[in-house]
């Protein structure tokens, strides 16, 4: 791809699944490429580059965690929640499970070695690359989940990233901030 700067790609939905299509286009746009999906036994593309201008049809956004405007958005989140977290930490500091490990994940997150939400320690090469985190998806969950399930939950926080999902799981694992 680098070698031939390509911008546009379209899948044929007849031999790819759909779960491949969506894996590639997590992983490829953050490379700034159009996406367009060829559906089988049709004469139209999916997909439009413009919100203001129609294409042959609609296609799904997907608002992915590794756009830079989102990642600037969850580096904002974690400075602003590690500092709110620290000034409040003589009071959170009893509902930890490890106490001395939240005030160190504080300092880690604000000084950007962790986040707070993510896919945890180990790096997946298969979802948009985002820093180490203290907590992921499938902490917000009160029953334990099956691998698949989680998987399922990293696909979905990495496809559809939005702030308020971070505070969401942020406040259902509060306990759990000292991982």
């Amino acid at each position: 791809m680098d070698v031939h700067v390509i911008n546009e790609i379209i899948f044929c939905a007849k031999n790819i699944s759909s779960q491949n299509i969506i894996d590639k286009m997590l992983t490829l746009v953050t490379k700034g490429v159009d996406f367009k999906i060829a559906p089988p036994e049709s004469l139209s593309i999916i997909g439009s580059n413009s919100i203001d201008t129609a294409g042959d049809l609609y296609v799904i956004d997907i608002n992915n965690v590794g756009k830079p405007e989102n990642r600037r958005k969850k580096r904002l989140f974690d400075l602003t929640s590690s500092g709110l977290l620290l000034l409040f930490s003589p009071i959170l500091f009893f509902v930890q499970k490890n106490k001395l490990n939240f005030i160190a994940n504080c300092f880690k997150v604000l000084l950007g070695i962790y986040s707070w939400v993510g896919y945890g320690k180990a790096p997946r090469k298969d979802l948009p690359a985002i820093k180490p985190s203290v907590l992921t998806p499938a902490d917000a969950s009160k029953t334990e989940l099956q691998a698949d399930k989680i998987n399922l939950l990293f696909l979905s926080y990495s496809k559809d990233y939005s702030v308020e999902k971070d505070i969401k799981i942020v406040f259902a694992a509060l306990r759990n901030l000292g991982n």
